[in-house]
């Protein structure tokens, strides 16, 4: 299937040419890869190019023999803003950043369903979600929504726990862990 992957700018570059460090999708289906279905250490926009874009599916990737992974892994600094997608099936977490994540649905619910992994994991950012469509964040294999992880300090790794707004209806069932997991929750 198709995938995407970039590599982590430095903030020097990304600062002095945002543009080559954006990958900007919409209009597709992103599946049946054996690693992530992106994987980028830059910024990740989905569906802003035209407010008519139809849905992008991501899905079913990290599957087959000796694969594992999921939807979207962004381990670069830059975080991730996307609109009118679908992240559902994968191997693995639906979304994991090592940053802030921005998921606003505006024309249609997102739809983080079914993944093995947690629904969205910001490991070291907060998460936010807006819009007017009722969101759906459902049967993840582990929290549904969970904002924190662990931060180096002189050495030891000390607990973090980002913040979680959701200003928009959502529906988060059926996870097999915490529904929200953050340190402040905002619903």
């Amino acid at each position: 299937g198709l995938s995407f992957e970039i590599g982590s700018p430095s903030e020097t570059d990304f600062e002095n040419n945002p543009h080559l460090y954006t990958l900007k999708i919409s209009n597709m289906e992103i599946s049946e890869n054996c690693g992530w279905g992106i994987k980028s250490g830059g910024s990740i926009n989905i569906g802003f190019e035209s407010l008519s874009a139809k849905l992008t599916k991501i899905n079913d990737n990290g599957k087959g023999t000796d694969c594992r992974a999921g939807g979207i892994f962004i381990y670069g600094s830059l975080g991730m803003n996307a609109v009118n997608f679908e992240i559902t099936n994968n191997n693995g977490t639906g979304i994991l950043s090592e940053k802030d994540l921005l998921l606003s649905g505006s024309q249609r619910p997102i739809k983080i369903n079914y993944n093995r992994g947690y629904g969205i994991q910001a490991d070291a950012g907060n998460v936010h979600i807006t819009g007017l469509a009722a969101h759906q964040i459902i049967g993840n294999k582990g929290k549904g929504i969970y904002a924190g992880g662990y931060i180096p300090v002189f050495g030891d790794l000390y607990g973090y726990a980002g913040n979680i707004i959701i200003e928009s209806g959502i529906e988060i069932s059926d996870n097999a862990s915490w529904g929200v997991y953050g340190m402040g929750v905002s619903i």
